[in-house]
């Protein structure tokens, strides 16, 4: 009689870390766009002044009793003042 006593002992152990440790950190953007547009004082000023005077006169002398006298003062004053002044600000920032 034969006994056949067979014990394999098989030790297998694996410890396997992987460790993976991925930053990715402050990404930062400041975009700052500032315009500013100044178009000021458009100033225009204009004058007409005309002054017109027309004077006649007439005196005439008929026999020696008779005096006819014919007189005009004819005065003409026309005074325009035209103002424009104009203002266009714009400021506009995007941050």
């Amino acid at each position: 009689m034969k006994i056949a006593l067979l014990s394999p002992t098989t030790s297998t152990s694996i410890i396997s870390i992987v460790s993976i440790v991925s930053t990715v950190s402050t990404i930062s953007t400041i975009s700052t766009v500032s315009t500013v547009s100044t178009i000021s004082t458009v100033s225009t000023i204009s004058t007409v002044s005309t002054v017109s005077t027309v004077s006649i006169s007439t005196i005439s002398t008929i026999s020696a009793t008779t005096t006819i006298t014919i007189s005009t003062i004819s005065a003409v004053s026309s005074t325009s003042s035209f103002h424009t002044i104009s203002t266009i600000s714009t400021i506009s920032t995007i941050s």
